[in-house]
C-alpha cells in the first residue's frame, strides 16, 4: 500500500488484445476509463476482460481477476456525450467506467486479497484557486506501454488544472496503456496525527479522475481526465457522474460493495 490497488487491465476485443490501467475502489469494484471497455457511439464492448493488481514486470503478486458487469455513462456509449469538437469520443465529459471484479479461486474479493482500496471524491475536492486556475496536486499511476513495455507501474506527480469540457489536465509523459489509471489526491500513507485545525480535503488516496487522453505528438507531455462531478449528462443538484455510477453498481451488484 498505497500502490497495490492499481493494476493492469487487459481487454480482448474481436480485433485484438488491448491494455489499459485501473484501480480498486471497493470490495470488488474497479474504476477505469470508458474508452477502454466501450466503443464511443456504438456501445460495443470487449469479449473478455481481466485485471492484474500491482503487476511488476512478469510478476503478478496478487494473481489475475476476471472482470464483469460494466457500468458507464449512457451518453458515452451512444455518442451523445459532450466532447471537444476536435476530439469526439476522446476529450469528453464522461470517459469513466466501473466494473465488478469476480472473487479469486479461493473465493476472496480483490480488496481483501490486496489489503485495501482507494476512496473516491468528486466536485472540487482537493482543488484551490491558484494563479487564476482551479488546481490540485495529483498523483497519476498507470502502465504506459512506452515505458518498461507497459509491465511496470509508473508514477507521475503534477499540478492539475480544471479545463473544459469538464476536464482536468496534468503534465505527464505517460502514454497509451496508462488510460484508466487513477488520478489521486493526497497519495501516500496517512499521517498518524494532525494539527489543529485539520487541513481541509485531507483524506488520503482519493481517486478524483482516471487517465483519459494525451497528445499523439510525443513532445507534448500533457494528459487529461474526465473530472468526477456534475456535468451536462449528470446535472446538479442530482448525483455526480461517479456517484451515479457507484450507486448503480452497488444497487445492482451489492455483493461487490462494502
Amino acid at each position: 500500500q498505497p500502490y497495490a490497488p492499481t493494476g493492469k487491465l487487459w481487454m480482448q476485443w474481436p480485433d485484438g488484445l488491448f491494455v489499459c490501467s485501473a484501480s480498486v475502489i471497493d470490495k470488488g469494484v474497479i474504476v477505469t476509463a470508458a474508452h477502454c471497455v466501450v466503443d464511443f457511439g456504438t456501445g460495443a464492448t470487449p469479449t473478455s476482460i481481466w485485471f492484474e493488481p500491482a503487476r511488476n514486470g512478469n510478476s503478478t503478486p496478487f494473481g489475475s481477476f476476471d472482470v464483469s458487469n460494466w457500468v458507464y455513462a449512457t451518453s458515452y456509449a451512444n455518442g451523445s456525450d459532450v466532447c471537444d469538437p476536435q476530439a469526439p469520443g476522446v476529450v469528453c465529459e464522461n470517459d469513466w467506467a466501473l466494473a465488478t471484479v469476480e472473487p479469486n479461486g479461493s473465493g476472496q474479493y480483490i480488496e481483501s486479497v490486496i489489503g485495501g482500496s482507494y476512496g473516491v471524491e468528486d466536485g472540487d475536492f482537493g482543488y484551490v484557486s491558484f494563479s487564476g486556475e482551479m488546481a490540485a496536486q495529483i498523483t497519476q499511476l498507470g502502465y504506459p506501454v512506452s515505458l518498461d513495455g507497459g509491465n511496470r507501474m509508473i508514477r507521475t506527480d503534477s499540478l492539475g488544472t480544471q479545463s473544459t469540457p469538464n476536464q482536468v489536465v496534468i503534465g505527464s509523459d505517460q502514454t497509451g496503456g496508462s488510460s484508466g489509471g487513477p488520478w489521486l489526491a493526497n497519495f501516500g500513507i496517512s499521517p498518524s496525527s494532525s494539527g489543529n485545525p485539520v487541513p481541509t480535503d485531507s483524506t488520503s488516496n482519493r481517486v478524483i479522475g482516471t487517465t483519459s487522453w494525451g497528445y499523439v505528438d510525443p513532445s507534448v507531455d500533457v494528459q487529461g481526465a474526465s473530472r468526477f462531478g456534475n456535468n451536462t449528462a449528470f446535472p446538479a443538484p442530482g448525483p455526480t457522474n461517479i456517484e451515479a455510477g457507484i450507486n448503480q453498481v452497488c444497487t445492482n451488484y451489492p455483493a461487490y460493495c462494502n
